[in-house]
C-alpha cells in the first residue's frame, strides 16, 4: 500500500522536490558561472582586438605623419616633454606652427629636439640642439593620398584583405583613401558613426557587415590633421574561441546534469529513507500494530533523532493502551463492589420496610458510595491527565518546612486518636522548593494517611526533611505492618492492594497518584519496607 502510494505521486515527494531543486540550483550557478567566465572571456578578447586596432591605427599615423615608407615598422617615439622655450623657438622658426608630435634623439652624444607640426597643410619637421640653435626645418607636403594608400593596402596584405580594412575619411565622411574593400562588399560608412570621435582614445563598436560572416570590430580614430582615420578587423579567430568554449560548456553542462540529477535523485532517496520507513511505521499504527519499531539507517543525524521520537512516541502509545487496558479491567473490577452495594441497598430497602427513616438511611448509603465512586474517577483522571504530559503543573518557590509543618499539623489529631507517636524531625536552616504546592501536599498527605492506616497503636511516625547539594528528600518512616517483597514491585500500580491491606478502606489509587505527580517534578519516590519494622517512603526532589 504504501509503495503503490508513493509510485502515484512521485511528483509531489519530497524525493523529487529536493531533486528538482538539486538540479536547478546547479544548472542556475553552472549558467551564472558560465556567463562570468563568458563574459570575462568576451571582454578581455575585445580589448586585445582593440589594442590590436589602436596600434595598427597608430602605425598607419606615423606613417602618414613622417611620410616614410611603409616597410619601416618601427613606430614614432613618444612624445616626451619639451622645453616651453625650445617649443617657442619651433613656433618662430615656422609661422602658424600647429607642434603634433616632439621627441628627443642622440646623435654624436649630442642631444636634439625634433618637432613636428603642421602649417598651411604642409608638414614641418624642425630640428633645433640644445643650445637652441634651428639646425634643419625639413617640409613635408600633407595628404600625400597616393602615396598614403600604398601603405594601407600594404598593411591589408599583411594582415589578410579578409582580415582587415583600412579607411582615412574627412570630417564630412568622404572617403579619402582606402584598402581593398573589394572583400568588404557589404560596408557602410556613415557620419554618425565618427561623430564624437576624439584624437588618440578613439571610437570602438561591433558591427555585422553583409556578406561577411563574422562580426567586426571598427576603430574610429581622428589623427592630427583631422581626419578619422578607421581600421576594422574581422573577429573570425574571437568568434571561433566564444563559439569552442560555448559548445564545450553545453557539452560539459549536459553531462553534469544528467548525472548530476541522478546524483540528486540517489542523495534525495537515501536521506529520505528514514522518513519512508517512518511513513510505513505510521500506516501500520493506523491498522492497529503497535508492536513494530522504526529501525536505524545512516541518513544523517536529523532522521536519526525523527526515528528516536517516533519511536518513543510508539512506545508511550503502546504504554498508554497498556495501562488503559489494566485500568478499563481494573475499574469494571473495583468498580462492581460499590455499584453491588448500592444495589444491594436499593433492593433491601424497598423490599423491606417502606419506612422514611428507611429511605433516609438508604439515600445516605447511596451518597456514600457515589461520593467514593467520583472520588476514585477523579483520582484516576489527575493520574491520567499527569502521566500523559497533558497536565502542565504550574511550580513556584515554597519553603519546604512550612509545607510539612502544615501537613504534620493537619494530621496530628488522626496520630492521637490511634494513639500513634508522631515526629516532626525539620533542618534548622529553611530548604526552599520549585513545585506545584497543591499536588506536592498531596503526595505528603497520601504517604500519611497510608502510614497512619497501616500503623498500630502505639506506634511511631516519623515524617523529616534533608537536603543534599541536588535534591532535598521527604521521608515518611512507619513501624506499620509493612509491605512483603513481592508486593513491593506492584503497590505504586493502580487499583493494586496487598492481601493486608483489602480489609482496610482504600481503592489502590493513592501511591499511583504520588508516583505520577513526582515523576511529573522530574523526582523519584522509593520504597524500603519489611514485614517485621515498617516502611520507610522517600521522595527525592531536585531543587
Amino acid at each position: 500500500m504504501f509503495l503503490k502510494k508513493e509510485n502515484n505521486s512521485i511528483f509531489r515527494t519530497v524525493k523529487f522536490q529536493v531533486a528538482l531543486w538539486y538540479v536547478m540550483l546547479f544548472s542556475f550557478s553552472s549558467l551564472l558561472f558560465f556567463s562570468i567566465i563568458y563574459v570575462f572571456l568576451y571582454v578581455n578578447v575585445t580589448r586585445q582586438v582593440d589594442e590590436r586596432l589602436i596600434t595598427v591605427s597608430e602605425k598607419i599615423e606615423d606613417f602618414y605623419l613622417k611620410g616614410e615608407s611603409y616597410e619601416d615598422n618601427e613606430l614614432l617615439a613618444p612624445n616626451v616633454h619639451i622645453p616651453e622655450n625650445i617649443i617657442a623657438i619651433a613656433e618662430n622658426a615656422v609661422k602658424n606652427l600647429v607642434v603634433v608630435h616632439s621627441e628627443t634623439v642622440m646623435v654624436d652624444n649630442k642631444l636634439l629636439y625634433e618637432i613636428t607640426g603642421v602649417s598651411s597643410d604642409i608638414i614641418y619637421e624642425v630640428k633645433i640642439d640644445q643650445n637652441e640653435k634651428v639646425l634643419e626645418i625639413e617640409t613635408k607636403v600633407k595628404n600625400e593620398l597616393e602615396f598614403l594608400e600604398k601603405g594601407f593596402v600594404a598593411e591589408s596584405l599583411r594582415e589578410g584583405t579578409k582580415t582587415i580594412f583600412i579607411c582615412l575619411i574627412s570630417p564630412d565622411g568622404r572617403i579619402l583613401a582606402n584598402s581593398d574593400l573589394s572583400r568588404w562588399p557589404g560596408l557602410r560608412f556613415n557620419r554618425h558613426f565618427i561623430e564624437g570621435v576624439e584624437n588618440e582614445t578613439g571610437k570602438f563598436r561591433t558591427v555585422t557587415v553583409s556578406g561577411v560572416s563574422n562580426k567586426v570590430r571598427i576603430c574610429d580614430r581622428r589623427i592630427f590633421d583631422g581626419n578619422i582615420l578607421e581600421v576594422g578587423i574581422r573577429l573570425s579567430y574571437e568568434e571561433k574561441l566564444l563559439k569552442t568554449y560555448s559548445n564545450i560548456f553545453i557539452s560539459v553542462f549536459l553531462s553534469s546534469l544528467f548525472f548530476g540529477s541522478a546524483v540528486g535523485w540517489f542523495v534525495s532517496k537515501k536521506s529520505m529513507a528514514g522518513v519512508d520507513r517512518v511513513s510505513e511505521a505510521a500506516l501500520n499504527i493506523g491498522q492497529g500494530n503497535f508492536s513494530g519499531q522504526v529501525p536505524y539507517g545512516n541518513e544523517g543525524e536529523e532522521i536519526r533523532n525523527l526515528v528516536s521520537a517516533f519511536n518513543d512516541m510508539i512506545n508511550k502509545i503502546r504504554f498508554l493502551i497498556t495501562q488503559l487496558s489494566e485500568v478499563t479491567d481494573n475499574i469494571a473490577h473495583d468498580l462492581r463492589t460499590p455499584i453491588t452495594r448500592i444495589r444491594g441497598t436499593i433492593e433491601t430497602t424497598v423490599g423491606g420496610d417502606p419506612s422514611i427513616e428507611n429511605y433516609r438511611e438508604m439515600a445516605g448509603e447511596v451518597v456514600e458510595e457515589c461520593d467514593r465512586l467520583v472520588g476514585m474517577i477523579n483520582t484516576m483522571l489527575d493520574i491520567t491527565a499527569v502521566d500523559s504530559g497533558m497536565l502542565v503543573l504550574s511550580k513556584t518557590d515554597v519553603v519546604a518546612n512550612e509545607l510539612l509543618t502544615r501537613a504534620y499539623s493537619l494530621f496530628s489529631p488522626l496520630a492521637e486518636m490511634k494513639d500513634i507517636e508522631f515526629i516532626l524531625d525539620l533542618p534548622p536552616e529553611p530548604i526552599t522548593i520549585s513545585c506545584n504546592i497543591p499536588y506536592l501536599q498531596r503526595v505528603v498527605a497520601n504517604l500519611l494517611d497510608n502510614a497512619i492506616k497501616y500503623t498500630p497503636e502505639k506506634g511511631k511516625i516519623l515524617l523529616s526533611l534533608s537536603s543534599d547539594d541536588n535534591n532535598i528528600s521527604i521521608i515518611v518512616r512507619d513501624t506499620g505492618c509493612g509491605i512483603g517483597t513481592d508486593d513491593q514491585k506492584h503497590i505504586f500500580d493502580r487499583f493494586y492492594r496487598a492481601d493486608d491491606s483489602r480489609s482496610l478502606p482504600g481503592n489502590g489509587l493513592g501511591l499511583s497518584l504520588a508516583l505520577a505527580i513526582v515523576k511529573a517534578h522530574n523526582g523519584t519516590i522509593t520504597v524500603e519496607s519489611s514485614q517485621s519494622t515498617g516502611s520507610i517512603f522517600t521522595v527525592k526532589l531536585p531543587k
